[in-house]
C-alpha cells in the first residue's frame, strides 16, 4: 500500500516492524485509510509538554510519540485507581510550566530533555512496562514543576 502524501510509507523502524512512516513518525496498518490519517488532528489533546517538544521536532501531531502517550493516558492511566486525579494535576500544571519554558532561555535544552524522557516512556509502554512508564513521566513533571513554579501553584 502507498499513500500519496507521503513517500516513506511502508518503511521499517529502528526494531524492523514494517508500516512505520518516517515522515510523519507514525505506524499505519493496511486497514487503515491512511491518506485520511494525515489530514486529522488528534481529539484527545491534553499532552501539553509531550506537544510542546514534538512540535519543536517538527514531528506532526499524530506521531508515533504523542499518539502512544495519548493512548497510555487514556487506557492505562484513566482506568487506574487515581489516575484521573494525576492527569487532573496535570492539566493543572503543565500549561503553567510549558509558559514557563517558552520563556527560558534554555528553552530548546528543556524540549530535548522531555523528548529524551518521552522516549524512554514511549520504550517501556512499548514492552508493557506501564507503572515504570508512569513514574519516568512523572518524575520529569515533578523536575519541571521544582524548577519552574517555585510557590506558583
Amino acid at each position: 500500500m502507498t499513500c500519496q502524501h507521503c513517500k516513506y510509507y511502508d518503511e521499517e523502524d529502528r526494531w524492523g516492524r514494517k508500516g512505520y512512516c518516517s515522515y510523519h513518525r507514525r505506524y499505519f496498518y493496511p486497514e487503515d485509510d491512511i491518506c485520511s490519517k494525515f489530514e486529522k488532528k488528534s481529539e484527545s489533546g491534553g499532552c501539553f509538554l509531550t506537544s510542546a517538544c514534538c512540535e519543536y521536532k517538527g514531528y506532526a501531531d499524530d506521531c508515533y510519540e504523542l499518539t502512544t502517550l495519548r493512548g497510555f493516558r487514556d487506557g492505562f492511566m484513566k482506568t487506574m485507581g487515581g489516575g484521573q486525579v494525576i492527569i487532573d494535576e496535570y492539566y493543572k500544571i503543565a500549561p503553567v510550566i510549558l509558559e514557563k519554558i517558552n520563556l527560558s532561555s534554555d528553552k530548546e535544552k528543556e524540549f530535548d530533555y522531555i523528548y529524551s524522557v518521552v522516549e524512554k516512556c514511549v520504550s517501556l509502554i512499548e514492552k508493557n512496562d506501564n507503572e515504570r512508564a508512569l513514574t519516568e513521566y512523572i518524575a520529569m513533571v515533578n523536575v519541571l514543576r521544582n524548577k519552574y513554579l517555585k510557590g506558583d501553584l
